[in-house]
């Protein structure tokens, strides 16, 4: 998955629940950042700059 930043603030993309920890650093517009999710579950992800505006849901499975 990627993210790509637009706009004049910083941002990042932080993981509030999931089976596997992680954060990105602080991104300014034109930058991106992409993980790749490989273990299955459940990944509440937020902005920390931004925890109530940007906030994602990720569900990844197993594959069959």
């Amino acid at each position: 998955m990627r993210w790509q930043f637009r706009d004049l603030g910083l941002h990042d993309v932080t993981l509030a629940s999931g089976p596997v920890g992680f954060a990105s650093r602080w991104m300014r517009r034109g930058e991106s950042y992409a993980r790749r999710f490989d273990v299955p579950g459940t990944y509440r992800l937020f902005c920390s700059l931004h925890p109530v505006a940007m906030n994602q849901v990720v569900d990844v499975r197993s594959a069959p």
